[in-house]
């Protein structure tokens, strides 16, 4: 799942409609930071992820910086434990996933 964390996030950019900018990620997985920088990676997944997060950066002109934040100190970690934050701070509108990721997310 890992991958695709840094793609919904791109997903969730590109649904808000922001465009001409360099977006900040922060990420705990220095694997994922590296291959996304790189454009490539060994695993198919991960390069499927990049792939479709290229055609979202392209479409809307943005770049994306990715930097590693360590685990204790990642604000998403929590989330990953299944430890959720309050519906006030949750997602009204959730970004459009295509079918080769949705089956990871549950709303």
């Amino acid at each position: 799942m890992i991958p695709y964390t840094v793609e919904l996030a791109i997903r969730l950019i590109h649904s808000k409609g922001i465009q001409d900018a360099d977006v900040l990620i922060r990420s705990n997985n220095q694997g994922v930071i590296a291959a996304f920088q790189k454009g490539r990676s060994s695993n198919h997944m991960i390069n499927l992820a990049i792939r479709r997060s290229e055609i979202l950066l392209r479409e809307s002109r943005l770049s994306v910086s990715l930097v590693y934040v360590h685990t204790s100190i990642n604000l998403a970690d929590p989330i990953s434990r299944a430890i959720f934050p309050s519906d006030a701070l949750r997602l009204s509108s959730p970004p459009s996933l295509p079918s080769e990721i949705s089956s990871f997310f549950v709303q």
